[in-house]
């Protein structure tokens, strides 16, 4: 989350990295956060990154 506030967006891989975890479980929870309303996802494909809403 902090990452996300100073840079303004994350993607899937570079939370995966960050949290040293895999691309699917990154992927799970950025998408907890996004169905939460906490972040939003946008872009499309291999573009696809999260940003706060």
């Amino acid at each position: 989350m902090a990452y996300i506030e100073k840079e303004g967006r994350i993607t899937t891989n570079l939370c995966a990295k960050l949290l040293v975890t895999s691309s699917d479980t990154a992927l799970r929870e950025l998408t907890k956060m996004s169905q939460s309303g906490i972040i939003t996802r946008k872009g499309k494909g291999k573009g696809i990154y999260y940003a706060l809403r």
